[in-house]
Order: C-alpha cells, then structure tokens, then sequence
C-alpha cells in the first residue's frame, strides 16, 4: 500500500467497514462497506463541482437540523439506506 504525502489514509472502522480520510488533515473521503459491494460514498464537499453530482437520497434525517426541510420528493431514512 502506498503512503505519504496526498495518499489516503484508512481505517476499519468496524468489521467491513473502511473510512479514507486525508492523513494531513483529517478530512473525511469515502466510506465503503462490504454489504454494499460496488459502491463507495464520497462527501459531496471534497469536489471542486459539488452542482455536478444529483443527490439520490437523505440519510440519517433523524440528525438533520430541526429548520431544515429539504421539499425535493426524494427517500429519506432516519438512519442509512444500508442494509443491516
């Protein structure tokens, strides 16, 4: 595995679970789970471009701020989309 300066660094988070960040400034960069095979989340944020990418669904409302309502018919879970 290759590391230094730019390269991600990861951690297991819990049993098939593995979040990358950046190991200069802790900076949250994807998140995949071996229950979800082919996919990998990315935190809108870390693009140059974040007006390019469509938003599927809302995960975790539960936390969302009390004020904020998001009226845009998409699915939306208390908690994650993800299967137990």
């Amino acid at each position: 595995m290759e590391t230094g300066p730019g390269v991600p660094k990861v951690y297991r988070s819990s049993p098939g679970v593995n979040r990358s960040f950046c190991g200069d400034c802790g900076t949250p960069l994807s998140y995949d789970d071996e229950r979800l095979p082919g996919e990998v989340y990315v935190p809108v944020g870390v693009f140059y471009d974040p007006e390019t990418f469509e938003p599927e669904a809302h995960n975790w409302v539960s936390q969302r701020l009390e004020h904020l309502d998001i009226p845009d018919g998409l699915p939306r879970h208390q908690k994650s989309s993800k299967p137990r």
